[in-house]
């Protein structure tokens, strides 16, 4: 996998994530479930009433606030440790479907209304009308927990805010590092020393009878 596609693969998979967290957070504050009951009123005491998801299926809201959270670990994570925070999230998706599927049970729906209400503990003639906010939560979690795995899968493939910082660090430590030394040049043979020497104090080695040129070995051609 290229890095481009990676880090297309990581955003695509974090929106999905944080839209599938988000929606299963706001489901649970909705209405999941309309309630009427006959009262003890006569014929025409029906009453209704209404059960939100937060009520009957309290741990929605939290486990969606946790697979928004492992969204930054997966960003933060790399290797086996981002693999185990994806399946910490697909744990969170199952989690919130199961309460989500298990938490409309009528028994507990008017167990609540009863807790509420002391009246309708004589009430009789109970309807029960599920909105569409508790299959929502419950398609959500489902969502969430495919997503984790997917992100199990593939997850190491994808870079990471500290592949990002590795190679950052790495790019300054070689601009921090000293230029290489250059290469020494060879030391001068002793002919092309005294050559230069010759020059340095003024002489001109081209002459040979001059007996101070080192290049003439020393002797002086008398007139």
């Amino acid at each position: 996998m290229s890095a481009g596609t990676g880090r297309r693969a990581l955003w695509i998979w974090v929106l999905a994530t944080a839209a599938a967290a988000g929606l299963a957070w706001t489901a649970s504050r909705q209405e999941w479930v309309q309630v009427a009951y006959q009262g003890t009123s006569g014929p025409g005491g029906r009453t209704q009433t209404a059960v939100t998801g937060a009520e009957i299926a309290a741990g929605v809201g939290p486990l969606a606030l946790a697979a928004l959270a492992s969204i930054l670990a997966v960003l933060a994570a790399s290797g086996l440790w981002r693999r185990l925070v994806a399946l910490a999230t697909a744990a969170f998706g199952a989690g919130i479907a199961y309460i989500a599927l298990s938490g409309t049970d009528t028994s507990d729906i008017a167990d609540l209304v009863k807790s509420r209400n002391p009246l309708a503990s004589a009430a009789h003639g109970w309807t029960f009308d599920l909105t569409l906010w508790s299959s929502v939560t419950a398609v959500c979690g489902v969502v969430l927990c495919a997503l984790g795995l997917a992100a199990a899968a593939f997850a190491p493939r994808w870079p990471g805010m500290s592949d990002r910082y590795s190679r950052h660090t790495s790019g300054e430590g070689r601009t921090a590092e000293a230029p290489p030394a250059a290469p020494r040049e060879p030391a001068p043979r002793p002919r092309e020393r005294a050559l230069w020497d010759a020059i340095d104090s003024g002489e001109d080695p081209t002459e040979t009878g001059d007996e101070d040129n080192p290049a003439s070995g020393g002797h002086k051609r008398r007139p």
